[in-house]
């Protein structure tokens, strides 16, 4: 298993799930600030996902998650070398999309559900370009993640 150091923030399965769970609500709000046709499709796609399969996409995330944050990782240490990873993480927005976005594919590719599968490949097409348009929205979270460390992750131990 590669260990990189986004993938330390997310090191104990609580740490996972709640980073998750932000991540959804994150994008849930993103999706629907989508305004136009666009944002109408987009918007239908999250909420039949979000309707069929309560918590799918919450479980996706936390499967996908130590990959994305591989995929990330080198970006996220280049733009810190530079002085603001964010700033770098957008001025590299299509390169980190297409990375993120490999991760999905891959995943797509081998998912048995056939609605996830019909609904992403509804969405594909313009994934690159809308993922890239978010990309600072993606490195304002990770910031929050980074800056927070892997204990604020943590589940409070029930001997304290």
């Amino acid at each position: 298993m590669v260990s990189t150091r986004l993938r330390t923030l997310i090191a104990s399965p609580d740490a996972v799930e709640q980073v998750a769970c932000e991540a959804v609500q994150a994008v849930g709000a993103a999706v629907k600030a989508i305004r136009g046709l666009r944002g109408l499709a987009v918007r239908a796609g999250f909420d039949t996902i979000c309707k069929v399969r309560p918590g799918f996409l919450e479980r996706q995330v936390e499967d996908l998650l130590p990959q994305w944050c591989d995929q990330l990782d080198p970006f996220w240490a280049a733009g810190e070398q530079c002085g603001d990873a964010v700033e770098y993480l957008h001025e590299h927005r299509y390169a980190v999309s297409d990375a993120l976005l490999e991760v999905s594919d891959e995943r797509a590719a081998s998912a048995t559900d056939q609605t996830a599968r019909a609904v992403y490949a509804r969405l594909r097409p313009n994934a690159s370009s809308r993922v890239a348009d978010h990309i600072r929205l993606v490195g304002e979270f990770v910031r929050v993640q980074v800056d927070a460390g892997p204990a604020a992750h943590d589940s409070p131990t029930s001997g304290e």
